[in-house]
């Protein structure tokens, strides 16, 4: 997960960037497009993989999801190298990054970080929304989320798969 993670905030909010230089109107018709497929993405995996182990059953719909994982990783890294590897922005930005990097000290890193925090949270306190947004955090935390812990206690109480995977493809194709 971390890794997944980390691929996408490279890809999607640092690569993008690069790659379109300063062109506004490429940069939010690339994102808009990336939007997209990650929304198609939410919406049909539930109801693939629903569907799945509603008619092969949970094993098969896990195995499935392993070997799709498995059989896809090392096209992925292998693409994700030739795109690096093809445009120079990408590779500059990071050895710039990573000579700023080291001309900043731990300590003056962990100072700012610490002071952006205590500001940081201290507005976020004094804003009206704060009491609605603390209330749906710890509401996240439950089993009546919106993610996979709320779709695991519903299997769990005994819900079809079927069901479940429609209900969150429903809930993705509002997201469209």
């Amino acid at each position: 997960k971390l890794a997944s993670v980390a691929t996408t905030l490279a890809v999607e909010k640092e690569w993008v960037k690069l790659l379109c230089d300063d062109d506004a109107e490429l940069l939010a018709a690339t994102n808009a497009r990336m939007r997209r497929i990650d929304l198609l993405c939410l919406l049909l995996a539930p109801i693939c993989v629903g569907g799945l182990m509603a008619w092969l059953g949970p094993l098969a719909g896990a195995l499935f999801i392993g070997a799709w994982h498995f059989a896809l990783l090392a096209p992925e890294y292998i693409i994700l190298t030739w795109v690096y590897n093809s445009f120079n922005v990408l590779r500059e930005q990071k050895e710039a990054a990573a000579g700023d990097q080291i001309r900043k000290t731990v300590r003056q890193m962990v100072t700012r970080t610490f002071v952006v925090l205590r500001d940081g949270w201290g507005d976020y306190r004094s804003m009206e929304i704060f009491r609605p947004a603390l209330a749906l955090a710890l509401l996240y935390c439950t089993v009546l989320s919106f993610g996979s812990l709320f779709t695991a206690y519903a299997y769990h109480r005994g819900m079809n798969e079927a069901v479940l995977a429609i209900a969150r493809g429903i809930g993705a194709g509002f997201g469209l």
